[in-house]
């Protein structure tokens, strides 16, 4: 949502649009990342415009709209991991929404490269992954992945710490 203009008009189908568009690849390449598996990000991918959706006539604005949309997809990625059916017919009201995520999801897997690091922080617990996913990939700042997280920053950064020695003695082993 870099221009909050259909926002503040109320035009929440079009703030929802906007936000997908805008952040979509940043925060499907997310889930990617976290799951490892296309067609169970796609699903929570789907899951997370639906909140977004939902959700914007509530947004206060109390974070940016980059944080706020990784929260509403880590919020999407516990509840997929603890629905016992996963498999929805049908995850949109809108075939809009439904065209936009084909899309985003068609250019993040042209992206995927599989390397030895890959393999490494594929290993890590999920908060860990997600850590390093915010941090590193999407380049969020420390107070943006405590509020994401809901952890204080300097607890994360002593977490960051230790992850990057353990990555770096599995890449250079």
């Amino acid at each position: 949502m870099r221009d909050g203009a259909a926002l503040e008009a109320a035009d929440f189908a079009g703030a929802a649009h906007a936000t997908i568009a805008g952040y979509g690849g940043d925060v499907l390449g997310f889930v990617m990342a976290v799951l490892r598996d296309e067609s169970a990000a796609q699903e929570v991918f789907a899951q997370f415009c639906e909140d977004l959706r939902r959700a914007l006539p509530k947004f206060r604005r109390e974070a940016s709209a980059r944080t706020w949309a990784y929260k509403l997809a880590r919020a999407a990625l516990a509840h997929f991991g603890c629905d016992p059916f996963r498999r929805r017919a049908e995850p949109f009201a809108s075939e809009d929404y439904a065209a936009l995520v084909v899309r985003v999801s068609s250019q993040l897997a042209k992206e995927q490269a599989s390397t030895r690091l890959e393999a490494a922080r594929a290993a890590l617990d999920a908060d860990d992954q997600q850590l390093l996913v915010l941090r590193v990939d999407r380049k969020l700042a420390w107070t943006e992945v405590a509020d994401v997280m809901d952890v204080d920053a300097s607890v994360l950064r002593k977490r960051f710490e230790r992850i990057k020695h353990r990555l770096r003695a599995v890449v250079l082993a």
